[in-house]
C-alpha cells in the first residue's frame, strides 16, 4: 500500500480524483420541509441562510422581529443576548454567539402617549450575530418562523428590515 502511494504520480492522483468525482451524486437540496412549506423547520432552503423571527406584540400590533429582551443590571450586552435566547426558547435552542460587540442596532420612538407616561423618548435594540447549532422550539404557543433573506423583506417592517439587512451576509 505504501509502495503504491510512493510510485503514484501526480497525474495518477489527479485521474483517480476525477474518476471519483464522476461517480459522485450530490444530494437533492429540496427537502420535505421545502415541499410542505414548513417555515418552522431549519431543514429547508438549504442553499440559503435562515434567520429566526418571532411574531411579538409591540404596542397594539404583532410584528415579525428577532428575539429581544431588556438588559438586566450588571449584564453585558452579550450576556443579555445569550439569556434572552435561553429564556425565550426554554434553553431548547443552542447557538454560538460571535463577538462581544453588537453587529447592528435599531432605534425607534415610543408613541407620544407612552413618551408622556414614561418620560422616555424611545428605545435602541442591539443585535448580536449567532449561529444556530442545534435544538427545536418546543413552546407550541410561540409563533416563530425560520426565514430566508427574501422572506425577511416580506415579513418585517421596512425600517426594521433595513437595520437588520445591514449586518446580514449576502448569499
Amino acid at each position: 500500500m505504501i509502495d503504491d502511494a510512493l510510485q503514484q504520480t501526480g497525474q495518477d492522483f489527479l485521474d483517480m480524483g476525477l474518476n471519483e468525482l464522476k461517480k459522485f451524486t450530490p444530494a437533492n437540496r429540496i427537502t420535505k420541509a421545502d415541499k410542505e412549506n414548513d417555515n418552522k423547520s431549519t431543514h429547508r432552503k438549504l442553499d440559503k441562510h435562515l434567520v429566526l423571527l418571532l411574531n411579538e406584540k409591540l404596542g397594539d400590533k404583532l410584528h415579525w422581529i428577532l428575539p429581544f429582551g431588556k438588559r438586566l443590571d450588571g449584564e453585558t450586552m452579550r450576556q443579555t443576548a445569550e439569556r434572552v435566547l435561553a429564556e425565550k426558547f426554554n434553553k431548547t435552542i443552542q447557538a454560538r454567539f460571535y463577538g462581544n460587540a453588537p453587529c447592528g442596532f435599531y432605534k425607534y420612538k415610543y408613541p407620544k402617549s407612552l413618551q408622556a407616561e414614561t418620560n422616555i423618548l424611545g428605545a435602541k435594540v442591539f443585535f448580536f450575530k449567532a449561529e444556530y447549532l442545534d435544538g427545536d422550539v418546543k413552546d407550541k404557543k410561540l409563533e416563530y418562523t425560520w426565514a430566508c433573506r427574501e422572506e425577511l423583506n416580506e415579513l418585517m417592517l421596512d425600517d426594521y428590515n433595513r437595520s437588520v439587512s445591514l449586518f446580514l451576509i449576502d448569499e
